[in-house]
């Protein structure tokens, strides 16, 4: 089965004593992050909705969700990607300070009525391989990083101790080990205006995802869209942080097309030295290549480098590619490469 992603966002709440204050830019962004997944590989048409259409966000409703979308996404190469826009809030009396969400009938003053996360954990519990992203904007999203043990029998620990590109992966409206707790409702005048009327972190986050990077190449990273989201966020009026929760994956684990238009020039790594580009692509980020095969006898040095080194594997055998492509009409460079770069194996090509 394919990824899948839910995606829970509801502007309306009970109005009785002490509510919840109403914010339209939470369904506004609920809505751009379901349109802008479902036309995103590898979560095309497998998104889903919470409230639909004339309902409100509903406990059950989002349990069931989270379960279905976990039993379709069970694969090692699937992903479960999680988003919630809305009200957080977590008691350092109830429940060990474990972020709760905000349901319809959620109120202020008491956590009955709110969801807690470990709920939405228990409800992945399907999704025992691969990798799972959750996108948390909301207030108290910080607290996130203390959430990985519990007696629910799916603790993020879990995940932790497998392979690289497995585990779960929190990006959250504000920086880990923070002492601000509020997130913005409102939107940010920095983003295109096509965003501004989403809440401040998913504004950045939907531009990031809707814009693509010049620094990435087809698929952005978990990091990428980290730094991207950082580097947006940067000249914020007030100045804002956000997050990026690592239990398992490297922060090279791709996560989502680049939507980048094909005819936009990116911003080529200009590192003079193989020691440059063998830190820079050891880790799998996918940097664009282009200036590394201009030296053939450098690019076959970063390669012979990076195929010791498990985690660079990938991107050796990327520069390899790129390196049959780029010298087959040119013996000499073709030959120089591959006199250099086939001490690693002996293989022939």
């Amino acid at each position: 089965m394919p990824s899948q992603a839910v995606i829970i966002g509801g502007s309306e709440f009970q109005q009785d004593n002490a509510p919840l204050k109403s914010y339209d830019s939470f369904g506004v962004s609920a809505a751009e992050y379901y349109k802008t997944l479902n036309a995103l590989e590898p979560f095309q048409g497998n998104c889903t909705l919470i409230p639909a259409d004339g309902e409100h966000v509903d406990e059950d409703a989002v349990q069931d969700a989270i379960s279905t979308a976990a039993s379709r996404a069970k694969g090692a190469d699937e992903t479960l990607l999680l988003v919630y826009v809305g009200h957080g809030k977590a008691w350092a009396d109830h429940h060990d300070n474990v972020l709760h969400l905000a349901m319809y009938k959620s109120r202020e003053d008491r956590p009955a009525g709110w969801l807690e996360y470990s709920a939405i954990r228990r409800a992945t519990s399907a999704k025992k391989d691969g990798l799972r992203i959750v996108i948390a904007d909301c207030c108290y999203s910080n607290v996130l990083h203390s959430q990985g043990a519990g007696l629910d029998n799916v603790p993020e620990g879990i995940f932790a101790l497998m392979e690289r590109d497995q585990g779960v992966a929190v990006f959250t409206a504000l920086a880990p080990n923070g002492s601000n707790v509020n997130a913005s409702p409102e939107g940010c005048v920095q983003v295109d205006e096509e965003w501004r009327g989403c809440t401040h972190f998913s504004s950045h986050l939907l531009q990031v995802l809707n814009k693509g990077s010049r620094y990435a190449e087809n698929v952005l990273s978990l990091g990428d869209v980290r730094d991207e989201i950082r580097e947006s966020m940067r000249n914020c009026p007030p100045k804002l942080q956000s997050g990026l929760i690592l239990q398992g994956p490297a922060d090279s684990t791709p996560f989502v097309q680049n939507r980048l238009s094909p005819g936009a020039l990116r911003d080529l790594p200009d590192w003079a030295s193989e020691e440059k580009w063998v830190a820079g692509l050891k880790t799998g980020r996918q940097w664009p290549i282009e200036t590394l095969l201009a030296d053939e006898r450098m690019a076959a040095r970063v390669s012979l480098a990076l195929w010791r080194i498990p985690e660079g594997r990938q991107n050796a055998h990327r520069i390899d590619s790129r390196a049959i492509e780029t010298y087959t009409n040119d013996m000499d460079k073709y030959c120089a490469y591959w006199h250099i770069r086939d001490e690693v194996d002996g293989s022939h090509h």
